[in-house]
């Protein structure tokens, strides 16, 4: 009927302009022309449009910041030929959503050249990484972290947080300078930072900051539906839950419980044993992050949170071991300094997550993935870095950190019966320092 075929398309149109009018944060996830509802169609975006920041993480300025963003992602690749990625985006589909940031950024690493790259999925922290240009992804983490401590301490108050924008840009800015402090092999507790004249621009932009009241958008937090109170305690309670099943499964299994060996994709006789890790090497990596600590806690205000007073009791622990002459111990002040070091950011609010080294070998740096490890009759799920996960995905054995038994010989280090066979070097509890204080206590 003709009158029917008018009134379907009057509806037809009627919901369209009332599509069209929904806010940015109700409109299905897309930057341009290109659909970013899943971490795939993220990558595929990337490899057309180095450059995505989504209205709803764009404070304000999505259009301005992604022009700015690109011009120097371009500049970057043109003066120094080193690639670059910003994924500024909405909410996902396919990821997790307080790792969803870091489960993209591993995405995009499979799926892109080596680079800088500056991660954000709405709701989760920015995550930057460097993974070639000869650029240290640690010393680029840390320098990109003090240039924003420096933009805070110029912003008005009150403020909430510096924008994902201002922290990409920072950080492309910062592979960009080209500065020796951020390149791999560079040593020292400088890691550098990007001139105050940098910084003053960067604090004086409009889009450089979110004050308090206001979500990533820039709109008003006042009035909009709760959505985290009933969630997220349900989300803890699952949490804990499958920790408590994972530490019982663990426990069970481990050396000086039960021995029994079954089926194993990875185990302490399979590892691949490496030459222990040179004890000088460790020490002197251990006092740089340990001195970077110790005069961010110097720098920082009285912060009474628990994740201040854990910076504080790692700085203590880490003091007590860095000069420590077993290796083990020596590993273990690196670990305690990179534990303080996020905690003092957690408690600045750039982070949530704690410093979860890779369960295998807390020299590869923080766990980006969870693997599965058979051990004895039980397959355990533990924290590990990017390449142990991918070992584990061809059933290759990761390699293992190895230290000295008594008659000098080497055994993986979760064989031994100390307090990092125990916690994992931190992989496995959520208060490393105050475990190894205890049995710091205990050898005296």
């Amino acid at each position: 009927m003709p009158g029917t075929g008018v009134l379907a398309g009057a509806v037809l149109a009627i919901l369209c302009a009332l599509a069209a009018a929904l806010p940015a944060t109700a409109a299905a996830g897309g930057v341009g022309d290109e659909v970013t509802d899943t971490t795939a169609e993220v990558v595929v975006a990337l490899r057309h449009d180095r450059v995505l920041v989504d209205p709803i993480v764009g404070s304000g300025d999505a259009t301005g910041a992604d022009e700015r963003l690109s011009g120097l992602v371009e500049q970057l690749k043109d003066e120094q030929g080193i690639d670059a990625y910003v994924a500024l985006v909405a909410p996902l589909e396919d990821v997790s959503p307080d790792d969803a940031s870091s489960e993209l950024s591993t995405a995009a690493q499979r799926g892109l050249r080596p680079g800088v790259y500056v991660v954000k999925v709405a709701g989760d922290i920015t995550q930057v990484t460097a993974t070639g240009g000869g650029i240290s992804d640690a010393r680029l983490s840390i320098a990109v972290y003090d240039t924003e401590a420096a933009v805070r301490s110029r912003l008005p108050e009150p403020v909430y947080a510096l924008s994902p924008v201002t922290t990409a840009e920072i950080a492309v800015r910062m592979a960009l300078s080209g500065d020796p402090r951020i390149q791999q092999g560079a040593t020292g507790p400088d890691y550098g930072r990007l001139p105050d004249e940098e910084v003053e621009k960067l604090a004086a932009a409009p889009y450089a900051y979110q004050p308090r009241g206001m979500a990533e958008d820039g709109r008003s937090r006042h009035g909009q539906e709760p959505t985290t109170g009933l969630r997220a305690m349900a989300g803890t309670t699952v949490g804990l839950l499958v920790t408590f099943v994972s530490l019982l499964t663990l426990l069970r299994a481990w050396p000086g419980w039960r021995r029994r060996r079954g089926p194993q994709m990875a185990t302490a006789e399979t590892a691949p044993r490496r030459e222990r890790p040179v004890r000088d090497d460790v020490a002197a990596l251990a006092r740089e992050e340990l001195t970077a600590l110790t005069d961010a806690l110097a720098a920082a205000p009285p912060v009474p949170s628990a994740p201040g007073r854990s910076a504080l009791a790692a700085r203590v622990a880490a003091e007590s071991l860095v000069d420590a002459p077993d290796v083990a111990d020596v590993v273990g002040a690196l670990v305690l300094a990179r534990t303080g070091r996020r905690d003092l950011a957690r408690t600045a609010g750039r982070l949530r997550k704690p410093y979860r080294c890779c369960w295998f070998d807390p020299l590869h740096g923080e766990a980006s993935e969870t693997g599965r490890w058979s051990y004895g009759d039980a397959t355990l799920s533990v924290p590990v870095c990017g390449t142990c996960s991918a070992d584990l995905r061809h059933h290759t054995a990761p390699e293992t950190l190895v230290v000295p038994t008594r008659f000098d010989r080497t055994t993986p280090y979760y064989e031994r019966d100390d307090v990092w066979a125990r916690t994992g070097y931190g992989a496995l509890v959520d208060d490393l320092a105050a475990a190894v204080l205890e049995e710091l206590a205990e050898r005296r």
